[in-house]
């Protein structure tokens, strides 16, 4: 690994130093952004030595922060996996500049068909608005990087159980990671991810809907562990999910 230069990288380094030994897995969280406000959400979990970045949203504002964020994570290794959870700006907003513009390599992008599809049709119509309003961020993706950015997506059933690929070049130090996505009961498509590696059960729940809709059922907690090591989620959401789970 080449040694990390810049503050950011910095950072990143003492986020990654910190480690949650949860059973037998040693957790990592990094959160890259947090959707404060209309930022997207990111975050960059490592479990056995297997780094997902969850979600990979932007602010709408910009991309200011994106490109010395995407360098740090390309000389660490890169990811084995994106984890996809709605098919909206706040969660794939800088994806094709993560993927295609930036080149974080061929990296599997798991989601829902849904997902996939609205995904594009999302950020196609991002890129074309852009255009359109000749504002400066316009350059930093465009419609070959959309596609650069799903061309190797996988897409996945709800409560199908599917094993993280290893991938060139990033070393796995422990069991297997599998993922199931879960109905988020909240958007067509849209996904609570249950992540494994040996006993270790984590549980990264974005824009959930806890009631039966005329379109979409809630939430099934009976899909969830009762005791994960960990549960990445909204703060709006915690109190009434924590209540139903016990």
């Amino acid at each position: 690994m080449e040694e990390l230069t810049s503050p950011q990288a910095e950072r990143l380094c003492d986020f990654l130093s910190f480690k949650m030994t949860s059973k037998t897995d040693k957790v990592k969280v990094i959160p890259l952004s947090v959707g404060r406000g209309s930022d997207g959400v990111c975050t960059l979990l490592e479990i056995g030595g297997v780094r997902l970045l969850l979600d990979c949203g932007i602010s709408m504002d910009g991309f200011q922060h994106i490109a010395s964020t995407v360098q740090d994570l390309k000389q660490i290794g890169g990811v084995h996996a994106v984890l996809l959870s709605h098919a909206d700006m706040h969660h794939i907003g800088s994806l094709p500049f993560v993927l295609g513009k930036a080149g974080l390599g061929k990296t599997p992008v798991l989601c829902t068909s849904p997902v996939s599809k609205f995904g594009q049709v999302v950020l196609y119509d991002f890129v074309l608005n852009k255009t359109m309003e000749v504002t400066e961020d316009m350059e930093m993706f465009g419609f070959d990087d959309v596609d650069c950015a799903f061309s190797n997506a996988i897409t996945v059933k709800f409560n199908q159980n599917v094993i993280i690929p290893d991938r060139e070049g990033l070393i796995r130090t422990g069991p297997s990671v599998s993922v199931c996505a879960i109905s988020s009961g909240r958007t067509i498509g849209g996904s609570i991810w249950r992540i494994r590696s040996g006993p270790t059960e984590i549980v990264y729940m974005m824009d959930i809907n806890l009631k039966k809709e005329i379109m979409l059922d809630g939430v099934n907690l009976e899909h969830l562990p009762s005791s994960p090591a960990l549960l990445l989620t909204c703060l709006l959401y915690t109190s009434d999910a924590a209540d139903d789970m016990q």
